[in-house]
């Protein structure tokens, strides 16, 4: 049980801190050893007047909100990292010490040992998918937190580039970077908001029980 490779998996695959990806990266990654590809030169036409793009996941990425919030995401990653590797590191000696052991054990007394080694893997697979669980959760609620504050200045930077249509930049292959008001947005939320303060949370409990608790 690799616990703290399981816990960090949440923060690159879809977290608040690979969002950036799409919005900064445009390399496509090649074999060792291959030639790198030729970068195309893009030339733009003029920007279509009204049409304004909009990229979340980079406001999300580049503001200082989002920025506080992936710091701080990624400590309560190590904490729960630090709260289970230890468990994890002393059940594998206690395993390893059993088999061991074992053809100087008795039946009943190995069976005994293995029963209580196999609750202890249970308990552990339980509290590492409750952690997981609720770092999810946290994420999830954060992410939010931060979209609200989006929401809130988007609005104001929509109307100062005179725009009377806004395009995800997700569903958009090119377009003349001019039309593009994310940095009028990290600039206004980062004067709105710098930082939110948070810890682990565990999700609501769900009907019927299953809550995480």
């Amino acid at each position: 049980m690799n616990t703290r490779a399981i816990l960090a998996a949440g923060v690159a695959a879809g977290g608040l801190f690979a969002l950036a990806a799409a919005a900064t990266a445009q390399t496509t990654p090649t074999a060792p050893g291959a030639a790198a590809p030729a970068q195309v030169q893009v030339t733009h036409g003029p920007p279509i007047p009204g049409v304004c793009i909009f990229n979340e996941q980079a406001a999300l990425a580049n503001s200082l909100v989002g920025k506080a919030v992936a710091t701080r995401y990624q400590q309560l990653v190590q904490q729960a990292g630090a709260e289970l590797d230890p468990q994890v590191t002393s059940f594998q000696a206690d395993r390893r010490a059993l088999e061991a052991a074992r053809g100087t054990l008795d039946e009943p007394t190995y069976e005994k040992r293995a029963a209580d080694l196999n609750l202890r893997a249970h308990n552990l697979q339980q509290l590492h998918d409750q952690r997981q669980q609720e770092l999810e959760y946290t994420r999830q609620k954060q992410l939010a937190r931060v979209g609200q504050e989006i929401v809130q200045v988007l609005p104001g930077a929509y109307m100062q580039a005179k725009c009377s249509l806004l395009l995800d930049a997700q569903a958009v292959w090119l377009g003349n970077p001019t039309m593009d008001v994310t940095p009028s947005v990290i600039t206004a939320l980062n004067a709105r908001i710098t930082t939110l303060t948070f810890d682990r949370e565990a999700p609501p409990a769900q009907p019927g029980g299953g809550g995480g608790q």
